[in-house]
């Protein structure tokens, strides 16, 4: 993938905003935001993954664009390897070892399916999300809102090495949804 912006502020001692960010995959546009401000916790250091305290995405937009059994662009940016030939594979590098984020926030995100039956926009998406780096495993607590309709909350593990999803079994609630459809005047749910 190749990722795009139109601008770069630095603020010290370790605060990067970038503006009108894009991350495409061959001739597909993916991923794009408003803006995008990344707090370090440190200085960043060679053979060291980047430590981001703070990571905040504004007007963020995912495209899926149905392209065969998958989407466009997405299988691009994924190796199709398996976990065990990933953990065989000493010479691949780790995402776990390029960087660290301890917290991200979205605000007003949307997700586009296109070119598929029922195609739909879900906009006003927000998500709060604190994760604890565990060796390749994120312990990750998010909460995710789509005012005034809907909010979630989720408690699960994710490797980034392999992108793997678990739900954390010690948690007293794994998964919480709570919903409240509206269509103009008229109550769903």
């Amino acid at each position: 993938g190749e990722l795009s912006f139109n601008n770069l502020d630095y603020q010290a001692p370790g605060t990067v905003r970038l503006d009108n960010v894009l991350l495409t995959s061959g001739m597909t546009d993916i991923v794009s935001a408003m803006r995008v401000t990344l707090t370090l916790t440190d200085v960043p250091r060679k053979g060291k993954p980047l430590r981001i305290k703070d990571l905040r995405v504004e007007e963020p937009q995912i495209r899926l664009v149905r392209e065969g059994s998958g989407f466009a662009g997405f299988a691009k940016l994924f190796k199709s390897q398996s976990t065990d030939q990933r953990d065989q594979d000493d010479e691949q590098t780790r995402l776990s070892e390029v960087f660290e984020i301890r917290r991200c926030a979205i605000s007003n995100g949307r997700v586009c399916f296109e070119n598929m039956p029922g195609a739909t926009v879900i906009d006003g998406i927000s998500a709060e999300m604190t994760v604890t780096p565990q060796t390749g495993w994120y312990s990750i607590h998010a909460t995710v809102k789509r005012k005034p309709h809907f909010g979630m909350t989720l408690i699960a593990g994710i490797n980034l090495d392999t992108l793997a999803l678990r739900m954390d079994p010690d948690a007293k609630e794994l998964l919480r949804i709570d919903m409240d459809l509206h269509r103009d005047n008229d109550k769903y749910l």
